[in-house]
């Protein structure tokens, strides 16, 4: 008979929940929330701050007890179990490297923790380093290396252990964009090559997408949705998650029987035309340059429902379009604009939030 069991999950969160504060005055960072991680998988913790991600990471390092719920690390309880005894290790956003020590000596701290010493301990050394390719500057100090050559060496001295887990608290935040991008392929890499669990933290949404396999979105403690990047951004569950994954139009549409029909439609999805068949019109209010293309934000001065005539009618804010400009197009023209209905994505009543797009 096939055996039909899975392994389990790597990380698992059972309806942890997490209250700072006083009595008086309690902070809900995390209500009674749940997920699984699967081994060698890329995960990553997204939402604002205060959302609940950086919460969910130190229950998960150990560095924060719950109030309610359990913490399992590949099938074992280990809720009650301190940060060190957990075979998980953490990068922070400012790398902690200690500045007296050489890049070889930093990365070897937690093997002379454990009494791993010598020749053993040298090997290992050299081989997480080459694993950041940063064999070559072993006997550099901190200071004399680059942002993102000390954040690599963080990444080894998390490694040198051989973790289960790697957790990533916003290790990239403080470096430019040209070289977060590149320490973003550096990390895929590094993955590949690793097979390391990687938990990444962080309120950027262009890099939990470049990274990520599946993706964790928090709202004000609770879990809004997990789901691929492909999934969060063509099937969001939620207004919330359809404008924090991207930018996204939100329209209403009003049926006859007075129902209420709550759409989003992604900016790329709008394109401008003529007055027939369009489905908003609208006055440019701003244009804004972004290189590879130019978004416009357009205040709806007159509702149509062309091609959606059996709907109803659109009940507008200001909305969000994507576009190549003609030459001819200023602010103030008065603009059509068009959409399919195939690229209309609806949400359930309970999902309503009321979001202002900007």
């Amino acid at each position: 008979m096939e055996n039909t069991t899975h392994p389990p999950a790597m990380i698992s969160l059972k309806n942890v929940s997490c209250v700072f504060g006083s009595e008086k005055n309690p902070v809900h960072a995390l209500r009674s929330v749940s997920f699984d991680i699967k081994a060698g998988e890329f995960f990553g913790l997204l939402g604002p701050s205060g959302s609940g991600k950086t919460t969910s990471l130190r229950v998960i390092a150990g560095f924060v007890q719950p109030n309610e719920g359990a913490v399992f690390l590949n099938g074992q309880d280990v809720t009650n179990v301190p940060p060190n005894k957990r075979q998980v290790n953490t990068v922070f956003q400012d790398y902690a490297l200690f500045p007296h020590m050489t890049v070889g000596e930093n990365v070897g701290y937690g093997l002379m923790v454990r009494g791993i010493k010598g020749d053993g301990a040298n090997r290992q050394i050299e081989d997480a380093l080459k694993l950041v390719r940063l064999s070559a500057l072993i006997d550099r100090k901190p200071a004399e290396l680059s942002g993102g050559q000390r954040q690599r060496v963080a990444l080894a001295r998390a490694l040198v252990l051989k973790p289960l887990v790697l957790l990533l608290d916003e290790p990239l935040g403080a470096l430019d964009l040209k070289l977060r991008e590149q320490l973003q392929h550096e990390l895929k890499l590094l993955h590949h090559e690793t097979g390391v669990t990687f938990v990444f933290v962080t309120h950027d949404q262009h890099e939990a997408f470049s990274l990520c396999d599946r993706i964790g979105v928090f709202h004000e403690g609770g879990l809004a949705q997990i789901g691929t990047p492909q999934e969060l951004y063509h099937r969001p569950n939620s207004e919330f998650v359809a404008n924090f994954v991207g930018n996204c139009n939100f329209v209403n549409y009003r049926q006859a029987n007075g129902q209420l029909l709550r759409y989003s439609i992604r900016p790329e999805n709008c394109h401008l035309g003529g007055e027939g068949g369009a489905q908003m019109v609208g006055i440019v209010r701003e244009i804004q340059y972004f290189g590879a293309n130019y978004r416009l934000i357009i205040d709806p001065s007159g509702l149509e429902a062309a091609s959606l005539a059996e709907i109803g009618h659109i009940e507008g804010k200001r909305s969000l379009l994507q576009v190549d400009v003609p030459q001819s197009l200023a602010l103030g023209s008065k603009v059509y604009i068009h959409w399919d209905k195939n690229h209309l994505h609806n949400f359930p009543q309970d999902n309503f939030i009321d979001v202002e797009v900007n």
